[in-house]
């Protein structure tokens, strides 16, 4: 399963006869994403796409790599924001502003 959000500014068109293979089935069965016919290239609308474990798994597979280092992206944005949460508590007057 793939998480992301969707932002579309344009649309996506096609040369004829190109043969792309779609990336992604959203829901309601809309297709999303596509690799190029040499499977070289891949695009999406989908942000957010690295942000899941699995999908970066996946997408990191397919270029090629043999492992990868697991790396929980949202646990560290997380643990980021925690940090300076408490960088702010410490030294900033909240009192005074």
């Amino acid at each position: 399963m793939v998480q992301g959000y969707e932002i579309h500014v344009r649309n996506t068109k096609t040369a004829k006869g190109s043969n792309l293979q779609s990336l992604i089935t959203l829901e309601k069965s809309q297709k999303d994403g596509v690799i190029d016919e040499c499977n070289q290239v891949l695009g999406t609308y989908l942000h957010g796409i690295f942000d899941s474990i699995v999908s970066t798994q996946l997408i990191s597979l397919w270029v090629g790599a043999c492992s990868i280092r697991r790396h929980d992206h949202l646990a560290a944005r997380k643990y980021a924001i925690d940090r300076i949460t408490d960088c702010v508590k410490t030294h900033l007057s909240l009192d005074f502003i």
